[in-house]
C-alpha cells in the first residue's frame, strides 16, 4: 500500500542496488494507481509473489538474507504497532527499517535507513560487510504472541 510503504525509497534502492533482490509478499491494495509502483514492478531486481497465507510465511522468511520495513513516515506509521518487525527478528533476520517511532527503543536491533542512500548502505553493510544485529529467539520472546499474551494475562491478574 502506498501508504504505507514508502515506494519512492524502495524505487530508489532498487536503482542503488541492482544485484539486491526484493520480494514483495501480499496483494496490491485496491485502486492503487501509484505511478512509482509502476516503475518498482518493472525493475528486475523486484519479484511480486501475491497473497501467500500466514503459515507460509515462515518458508519464506528462511530463504531471505535481511528484513525490510521501509514505512512511509506519516501520521499512519505514527499510530502502528509493526509486528512484522518483531516476525523478523524471531526469524532470525536482520532487518533495515525507516525510523518508526514505534520501534525506536529497539534501535539495537536493527539498522535504519532514513534515505535510499543509508537505506542501502545498511543492505551493503549486512550483506557484504557481513555486519549483523541478528537477534536470539530468548531476546524477543517477550514481544511473541505467547509473551504479549502472558503480559496481557499478568496485567489482569490471570494465571498463565
Amino acid at each position: 500500500s502506498d501508504f504505507k510503504l514508502n515506494l519512492q525509497l524502495i524505487d530508489k534502492v532498487l536503482t542503488l542496488c541492482p544485484d539486491y533482490h526484493w520480494c514483495f509478499i501480499g496483494e496490491e491494495r485496491e485502486g492503487q494507481t501509484d505511478p512509482v509502483l509502476k516503475s518498482i514492478q518493472q525493475k528486475p531486481n523486484a519479484h511480486f509473489l501475491g497473497h501467500k497465507q500466514y503459515q507460509q510465511l515462515p518458508q519464506y522468511l528462511a530463504h531471505m538474507d535481511v528484513a525490510t520495513l521501509p514505512s512511509q513516515i506519516n501520521e499512519y506509521p505514527r499510530s502502528m504497532f509493526p509486528m512484522k518487525f518483531f516476525e523478523y527478528l524471531a526469524a532470525g533476520l536482520d532487518v533495515v527499517a525507516t525510523p518508526l517511532p514505534s520501534i525506536q527503543g529497539h534501535q539495537e536491533k536493527f539498522f535504519q535507513g532514513d534515505s535510499a542512500e543509508s537505506f542501502a548502505q545498511a543492505l551493503k553493510g549486512i550483506l557484504e560487510e557481513k555486519q549483523s544485529k541478528a537477534v536470539h529467539l530468548e531476546q524477543i520472546r517477550e514481544y511473541s504472541w505467547s509473551g504479549r499474551m502472558d503480559k496481557m494475562l499478568d496485567q489482569m491478574g490471570w494465571p498463565k
